[in-house]
């Protein structure tokens, strides 16, 4: 009988556990969601008292809002209006007298993917939306008005918005947690130990099924 040899297994636990692809962008909802592995978690903010947001942290739902900077510099609330209608974060983070104010959306778990639907992202005020690793300035994908998304190959925690004298509009935030990727390599591994115990006095295959 041929066995398995542990150098096959050892492959299947990398392969499991990376390489990560590339980072990708959308401004198509079906698109975003179909990359990322399914519809996500979504924050529509619908449950977040409207008003102005205090400096620190702003529980927002199933995020987190951290608002920092100085006191000084632009504004940052709830209400309803240009995206859909329903209730929405409204942003001025930076000043032109060059003070500034950092929004923070923190995630309950790391994730792979975040969209939002936004308004005004793209005009005079170029938002900017960064992960742990990389950015993505809407105006350079045509967004103003709309979705906009993007997946990414390594976790992150949150995503900074940044956007100089202007304010922007953001609702209907939607995000997809790290999926267990080592749940597969520990289904290797698992797979290695079954293998160890079916040969007589639980003895590893050697390379090529040699004894």
């Amino acid at each position: 009988m041929r066995h398995v040899p542990i150098v096959g297994l050892v492959a299947l636990i990398v392969c499991a556990t990376g390489p990560r692809a590339e980072a990708q962008t959308f401004t198509n909802l079906a698109a975003w969601q179909a990359a990322a592995g399914g519809a996500g978690e979504l924050e529509d903010l619908e449950g977040v008292a409207p008003g102005p947001l205090v400096l620190g942290s702003n529980p927002a739902g199933l995020v987190e809002i951290l608002l920092t900077g100085d006191t000084a510099s632009g504004n940052a609330f709830v209400d309803g209006g240009a995206v859909n209608g329903s209730r929405e974060l409204t942003g001025t983070v930076t000043t032109n007298q060059g003070s500034s104010r950092t929004l923070t959306l923190v995630f309950p778990e790391p994730v792979i993917a975040f969209a939002a639907s936004f308004a005004s992202a793209s005009t005079g005020n170029h938002l900017t939306v960064s992960s742990a690793s990389e950015s993505y300035r809407l105006a350079d994908f045509g967004v103003n008005d709309g979705f906009f998304g993007f997946v990414e190959g390594s976790p992150f925690d949150a995503v900074v918005l940044t956007s100089p004298f202007e304010g922007f509009q953001m609702d209907d935030v939607r995000f997809v947690p790290e999926p267990g990727a080592l749940v597969a390599g520990f289904a290797a591994l698992a797979a290695l130990g079954a293998l160890a115990r079916a040969r007589p006095g639980g003895r590893l295959a050697k390379p090529g099924g040699v004894d």
